[in-house]
């Protein structure tokens, strides 16, 4: 769509005009009562500012004299400029945001961020206001310059997304404050920045040079209003530093965790030292050490509680154990891709018992008729065998709790599991009517 050429005048264009649906008479009676602020706090909770186009606030602007003054005056209906948008719309909104923060978004993926001559337009207008840039939405090449000026004088930037297509390289952040989103994708930082201490989400994925273990410890442990730990794609053979034998870092906002194709010893580091009781979409790398697996397992477990179906395949010859839910979870990242609950882990070295187990404390749900559906495999060189299927209802499994308790005991008392008798335990529950 094309920006106007006076964003607050009304458009010539009747379809655009349609686009703003008639106000309700009683509604528009109700709003005008309204103080001036509460209406004005009202109208902000129509957008996101960083998803926010021009023609959202001119809409809102045309209904009314009202609303005209409120959303023509306050720098915070002009929230954001894009390489998308034009030159005639960024200039306009940098008229009407003259001191206010600003998200800025340059993608040169797009048909217009893609000219050289009009992303040096979009730079010559934006650059003038670098010390208001709040949020950074970058997709495109690694420009030393610009990422250079950033790096020095972006202390306002409280919220980075970049996504470097070309060049595999590492942006300085200077003094400023405090991170609260950091996505970083084929690009790095100087990692013990001060600025990373205060992170919401954190998204980093495609990196050669990333944080050292006592580097990552420091940035997790700072940061406890962690919502969203996504990392992925690792490419770091040297330089996490030394053997660390931290304390667990609690995060009790922290909902969606996605680890994987990452160094072993990172994988499981991150896995060891966190603690999310409120997880809601966990998706974690094949875990080999026993002791990494039942943490993995205690992550997942929160995460497994709104999902209809929880399959678990185990195979007894080396008690590996894949645990996801369906449909197929998929954490939420820093960009924003929408959440679907559930689990993904694949643990060895745990009883199926001890599974089963931790699955039985999960509290029941009314609303959500889970189902455990369980397949036992005997797994050698030469074939691969089916010992057991069995669908069990999450209420059924409470019923075995006692059960599997004993089980758990004998079990760690013997040091081998006896999956025949875990087996026939199932198998008198799922008969009882």
């Amino acid at each position: 769509m094309q920006p106007h050429a006076d964003l607050c005048q009304p458009s010539a264009d009747p379809e655009e005009r349609e686009l703003s649906p008639p106000l309700d008479p009683a509604e528009a009676e109700f709003l005008q009562i309204l103080p001036y602020e509460i209406l004005e706090m009202i109208l902000l909770l129509t957008f996101d500012p960083w998803s926010w186009h021009p023609i959202q606030s001119l809409h809102l602007a045309l209904v009314c004299k009202t609303w005209h003054s409120i959303v023509t005056t306050s720098e915070l209906f002009w929230p954001r400029i894009s390489t998308r948008h034009g030159i005639r719309a960024v200039q306009r909104v940098l008229e009407l945001n003259r001191g206010g923060k600003l998200v800025v978004e340059i993608d040169e993926t797009s048909e217009v961020g893609s000219d050289a001559e009009a992303r040096d337009a979009f730079l010559a207008l934006a650059k003038p206001a670098l010390h208001r840039w709040n949020t950074l939405f970058y997709y495109g090449k690694y420009r030393e310059s610009l990422f250079r000026m950033i790096g020095e004088e972006g202390s306002g930037l409280e919220s980075l997304f970049m996504d470097v297509h070309v060049g595999l390289r590492t942006i300085t952040l200077g003094a400023g404050r405090p991170l609260r989103h950091l996505a970083l994708l084929s690009a790095s930082l100087n990692w013990n920045t001060n600025r990373l201490n205060n992170l919401r989400s954190i998204t980093i994925a495609s990196i050669r040079t990333g944080p050292t273990l006592a580097q990552f410890y420091a940035i997790l442990s700072s940061s406890q209003a962690l919502e969203i730990l996504y990392l992925e794609n690792f490419w770091i053979e040297e330089g996490l530093g030394p053997e660390l034998v931290p304390s667990p870092i609690f995060l009790p906002f922290l909902t969606d965790i996605r680890v994987g194709s990452l160094p072993t010893r990172l994988l499981h580091f991150i896995v060891d030292c966190v603690r999310a009781p409120s997880s809601i979409s966990v998706c974690i790398d094949a875990i080999t050490s026993p002791s990494t697996s039942l943490r993995a397992l205690e992550l997942a477990l929160p995460s497994l509680r709104s999902s209809p179906l929880v399959a678990i395949e185990y195979s007894e010859h080396d008690q590996f154990a894949c645990i996801n839910t369906s449909p197929n979870p998929l954490p939420m990242s820093s960009y924003g891709v929408p959440r679907v609950p559930g689990a993904d882990i694949t643990i060895k070295g745990i009883s199926l018992g001890y599974i089963l187990l931790r699955l039985s404390e999960i509290p029941f749900d009314q609303s959500v008729d889970m189902t455990v559906d369980l397949r036992v495999l005997d797994v050698d060189e030469n074939s691969l065998d089916e010992i057991a299927s069995k669908k069990i209802e999450l209420r059924r499994v409470h019923l075995l709790h006692p059960i599997l308790q004993r089980i758990v005991q004998s079990e760690q008392q013997a040091e081998k599991g006896d999956l025949k008798h875990l087996l026939e335990e199932l198998e008198d529950v799922i008969g009882r009517k």
